[in-house]
């Protein structure tokens, strides 16, 4: 039969056995706490990187947006004075006097630097620097026409 001494030893060898399980348990917990820790710290990088993206391509595409919208409203905002004139005169399909050129690239976003914008409109068609234009009298007016329209007859009557 056992004695107490034996009975003592082999509970002290249990709890000596459940000691160690329960360190190599805690020891497993802790790092398995480290490594979610470091996943943690790596999914935050991965979301702040990918908002940071998200973000650009948000500024992106409200940048995009307000330039279409600036292109559709004002069309003539950024082109230059003879590209203006010939956009409106394509418009127009007819030969114009320098003050509806200058209304319709007004109206199309043109920001005239001269005080005088019709007259503009005469000294650049005159000046013809890209060689779009012709010119005529019309008593006091100058028409302004294209070119391109004298040798395929696509302008309308005036």
């Amino acid at each position: 039969m056992a004695t107490v001494q034996d009975l003592i030893q082999r509970e002290e060898r249990r709890l000596e056995k459940a000691t160690d399980i329960f360190r190599l348990a805690q020891a497993a917990l802790e790092a398995a706490m480290a490594d979610l820790q470091q996943r943690k710290q790596e999914w935050e990088t991965v979301k702040s990187e990918v908002e940071s993206r998200v973000a650009a391509v948000e500024l992106v595409k409200k940048m995009n947006e307000e330039f279409t919208n600036e292109a559709q409203s004002a069309p003539f905002k950024n082109l230059v004075q003879d590209e203006a004139i010939r956009a409106v005169l394509l418009a127009g399909v007819r030969k114009m006097n320098s003050s509806e050129i200058a209304d319709g690239m007004i109206a199309g976003g043109y920001e005239f630097t001269s005080s005088n914008p019709p007259n503009s409109v005469v000294v650049a068609a005159n000046k013809n620097v890209r060689g779009y234009f012709t010119t005529e009298r019309d008593g006091n007016r100058t028409l302004v026409g294209l070119k391109e329209w004298q040798n395929t007859g696509e302008q309308a009557a005036a």
